[in-house]
């Protein structure tokens, strides 16, 4: 069988699908990130383990970036502070799925 970061189970609900497609979605940036630096791959075409890498940082920078401090009345509502959670541990996630990509 065909191996996929993307999920094919039509069964599986959104939320188990995002950690695949976030994965997927990084990967893709990542490449397409790479593919525009020339300088960074000295004009060849990136390994799978590069991109895959340069993925993995990128969600680690919006990992980053999503933990900031808020300015003092600026804090998240309950609700968006309840999105925030779960978009990290979706992220976290995608991380694991880019390990296990590793190591297949």
């Amino acid at each position: 069988t065909k191996s996929s970061l993307l999920p094919t189970d039509p069964n599986l609900t959104p939320a188990e699908q995002a950690p695949g497609i976030v994965a997927a979605a990084a990967y893709l940036r990542a490449l397409g990130t790479i593919a525009d630096e020339a300088d960074w791959y000295a004009g060849e075409l990136p390994t799978f383990e590069e991109t895959r890498r340069r993925a993995y940082g990128e969600i680690g920078d919006v990992l980053d970036t999503l933990r900031s401090d808020w300015p003092t009345g600026h804090d998240p509502t309950d609700g968006q502070a309840d999105a925030l959670a779960d978009a990290r541990r979706l992220l976290t996630a995608a991380k694991d799925a880019l390990n296990q990509a590793a190591r297949r």
